[in-house]
């Protein structure tokens, strides 16, 4: 599979919140092409998965395109985590860290 359908792939996985197939289906579009919003996907799945290394990708997505991994972040909460029943515990440290950028 190409990388834009891997992409797709791991987005339909998110949706129905399977968010180790989406990982698998995000990393391996990663080996096509190193993208900023892959990695900020990869980033919220392992969070939803309780993987502390969740920040590795989340700086990865920073490093490659820090606009546009700010937007994510800021679009990302008023969508999913406005309510906090909702939001992994780690989305406040993350919201911390990319405030300081």
């Amino acid at each position: 599979m190409n990388f834009l359908t891997l992409k797709k792939k791991g987005a339909e996985y998110m949706k129905e919140f399977e968010f180790e197939k989406a990982e698998k289906s995000f990393l391996k579009a990663l080996e096509e092409k190193q993208d900023a919003e892959v990695h900020f996907l990869v980033s919220v799945c392992l969070m939803f998965l309780d993987d502390p290394t969740y920040i590795k990708h989340m700086k990865e997505a920073y490093r490659l395109n820090p606009k546009a991994t700010k937007e994510m972040v800021r679009l990302t909460y008023e969508s999913f985590f406005a309510v906090p029943t909702i939001a992994p515990p780690k989305w406040k440290e993350l919201e911390e860290w990319i405030k300081k950028k």
